[in-house]
């Protein structure tokens, strides 16, 4: 449904075709599969289709995603991979109605800075989100993968993302500044949550349960850790392998190991254990 009147017509390929009679504007939808969404494009593609902003709508994610200059709305319906190269793109989904389900590779591959991607699922045999560099921000996911949730080499910024099942660590994060807040890993986690290996990171008021290694492996340094509940981990509940980092206000029970390893110089203060 749009909030502004269009002419639609559809072409020899299937792909739909709005010219716009009047500008779009921009209300607040509430959309399923996370928290409320307060700014999105007011336009809810038909179902298996996807609204580019050149004013059309597609059934391919990768013509889609040609046509576009700075947002999709994926309708509901079952997608292939997304492939992103295009700067400062905006992806939305309506939330666990719209599934990225790719029958071979990854869910979204993104070699561009500066994207965003909110309200969607990924059900995905390799890595659900594979980042080639720059920087991506991912909010209010579902993410299920045979591999990696996400497999990153830039930073990343995580927000109310739920982790069910991965076959390697939740979050796989190789660059710096990467912020992960306010996520769900649910039991199904073969190996991690989140592991970091560069510079500068934060992971805060997040629920880890049940992952088959260490919950938190960090092994960069100058991170911040704080106000997680972490319970049942295989190995450690938080393993700090850097140096200079805060540990503090954590709650983290029942690690086959260690509750909290920490580092060199690590900070630790008001956790509760055991």
């Amino acid at each position: 449904m749009s909030n502004y009147d269009h002419i639609q017509t559809e072409d020899e390929n299937g792909n739909t075709r709005h010219t716009s009679t009047s500008e779009p504007s921009f209300k607040a939808v509430s959309l399923g599969g996370g928290p409320p969404v307060t700014e999105v494009l007011g336009v809810e593609p038909p179902d298996g289709k996807i609204y580019a902003d050149d004013g059309n709508t597609y059934s391919d994610p990768s013509a889609a995603e040609s046509a576009a200059s700075e947002y999709l709305v994926f309708g509901a319906g079952s997608f292939d991979t997304l492939q992103v190269n295009t700067a400062d793109l905006s992806v939305w989904g309506m939330g666990n109605a719209t599934v990225i389900d790719p029958g071979f590779g990854y869910g979204i591959d993104v070699d561009a800075a500066g994207v965003s991607i909110r309200n969607l699922r990924i059900d995905s045999p390799s890595s659900a989100v594979d980042l080639s560099g720059g920087d991506l921000t991912l909010e209010n996911l579902n993410i299920t993968s045979g591999q990696q949730g996400v497999w990153s080499t830039g930073s990343v910024t995580v927000r109310h993302c739920v982790f069910e099942a991965t076959g390697y660590y939740g979050l796989n994060l190789r660059g710096p500044d990467n912020l992960v807040e306010w996520c769900r890993f649910r039991d199904g986690i073969t190996q991690g949550a989140v592991r970091t290996t560069d510079n500068d990171n934060i992971v805060a008021n997040c629920r880890i349960d049940g992952p088959g290694e260490d919950a938190l492996l960090m092994s960069g340094n100058n991170d911040i850790i704080q106000g997680n509940r972490i319970s049942n981990a295989g190995w450690d509940g938080i393993d700090v392998q850097g140096s200079d980092q805060i540990v503090a206000l954590n709650r983290v029970s029942g690690s086959g190991a260690s509750n909290i390893n920490s580092g060199t110089n690590t900070t630790l203060s008001g956790n509760l254990t055991g």
